[in-house]
């Protein structure tokens, strides 16, 4: 399992843009859209949250569509340059911020098993990710990412049965919804 070296994870996104992503499924790449599918996890829920949702604005398109793997925080196995992505069920093309949000958030990790991302991980992450533009992009689609991941998690604790699996994922609603207020709005 992974040991917890986030430089080999932004490593490991870094190869992985050579991929061609051809003929993959498509994902929601404004921010209304992926907003919307946030939205679509709420109304499946009998007991909505009390959140706010982050307001849409507009964020330019990703200059490259990557192949994204779409779940990299609880899918990561080996280390250094052996460190891979396993368990590629919903593979899409999409943005690269896709993938460095399910790494870097906080439910990603806690559904994981692992405590989340400290501070000073997420900057070792970003210092070797060496990529501004994409810093960029992620800050302005973080509160978008972050709310549709909360409908995920709100909808999977009431539709499962498992006690254990269902605490952990409002465990990791909450920690979505705190790691959404703590974005700007996208």
């Amino acid at each position: 399992m992974w040991d917890d070296d986030v430089v080999g994870v932004a490593d490991l996104l870094l190869r992985k843009e050579i991929a061609d992503p051809t003929g993959f499924r498509h994902v929601a790449l404004t921010c209304e859209d992926i907003l919307a599918e946030g939205d679509a996890f709420f109304a499946r829920c009998k007991r909505i949250p009390e959140a706010s949702r982050p307001r849409p604005t507009d964020v330019s398109r990703a200059k490259k569509l990557s192949l994204i793997h779409t779940d990299v925080g609880v899918n990561l196995v080996g280390t250094g340059v052996g460190l891979r992505l396993i368990d590629w069920q919903c593979p899409a093309v999409g943005d690269i911020c896709e993938d460095i949000y399910s790494f870097l958030s906080p439910a990603f990790q806690i559904l994981g098993e692992r405590p989340p991302l400290t501070t000073l991980q997420i900057k070792k992450f970003w210092d070797a990710l060496q990529r501004p533009d994409l810093a960029q992009r992620y800050t302005q689609l973080r509160a978008a990412f972050a709310w549709r991941f909360a409908g995920y998690c709100a909808w999977r604790a009431e539709v499962l049965d498992d006690a254990d699996i269902c605490a952990r994922y409002n465990h990791s609603l909450s920690a979505e919804f705190k790691y959404m207020k703590a974005s700007n709005d996208c």
